[in-house]
């Protein structure tokens, strides 16, 4: 078998064959990964806090058990996640940050003194830690 070297005629064109390259490795990451890195700038007992505080507000009176808020109500924090979608359920917040045809996946944040992990059921969840966890869920 003989392997040729890549001859390219142009330095754009080297250029535009680096950037494909590196955007299919940046796509290549596992969601939960994902879900980790957009952690990593936002303070998570602040954002616990924040969650708190939506919750107080949402279930004030009685109502549904499950909403999903307009981003004109989305905290400061649940912002800085760039999510998709924030949903709100009785044992917290689905803050989704990717979202295709057949799978949705992102943060489930509960409110400060929610310390109950989430149900599992035809939703999957993995603790990141206390009051934090990656979820997906199949459409």
């Amino acid at each position: 078998m003989q392997l040729r070297q890549l001859q390219f005629r142009s330095p754009l064109m080297l250029r535009y064959f680096l950037i494909f390259a590196f955007a299919i490795l940046a796509s290549c990451t596992d969601p939960i990964t994902h879900a980790k890195n957009r952690l990593k700038g936002v303070d998570k007992q602040a954002l616990r806090m924040d969650a708190a505080k939506l919750y107080k507000q949402i279930y004030a009176t009685p109502g549904a058990d499950f909403l999903i808020l307009k981003q004109t109500l989305w905290p400061e924090n649940f912002n800085a996640l760039k999510p998709i979608r924030v949903s709100c359920y009785r044992d917290g917040f689905a803050i989704a940050l990717t979202d295709d045809s057949i799978l949705e996946t992102g943060l489930h944040v509960q409110p400060l003194g929610i310390t109950r992990p989430p149900t599992p059921g035809s939703i999957k969840y993995e603790r990141i830690e206390e009051g934090i966890y990656w979820y997906s869920v199949k459409k």
